[in-house]
């Protein structure tokens, strides 16, 4: 007669816990295979670092045109208190 073992969800996270580093350490076909199936969930450092790089790129260029856009409206500011001074004489 074979007796049942049965595992909670807690026990085999426990047992994940305990193992699986040994298991990537030791096993390195079981490391690929872990390392495949994680690289179709999480985004790879290169991948982060790629666009962080892009998000500076543009938070630069958009700084850019905030301070072009900052130096026409003064222009257009000056021009129209200079336009109301006239209307003013």
């Amino acid at each position: 007669m074979m007796t049942q073992f049965t595992m909670t969800r807690e026990d085999v996270r426990r047992v994940l816990a305990e193992e699986l580093p040994y298991v990537l350490r030791e096993y390195p076909e079981t490391r690929h295979s872990v390392i495949g199936l994680m690289t179709e969930i999480f985004a790879r450092r290169s991948d982060v670092q790629s666009i962080l790089d892009h998000l500076d790129a543009l938070r630069q260029d958009f700084n850019q045109q905030m301070l072009e856009f900052a130096r026409r409206q003064d222009k257009f500011d000056q021009r129209m208190l200079e336009f109301a001074r006239r209307q003013d004489k």
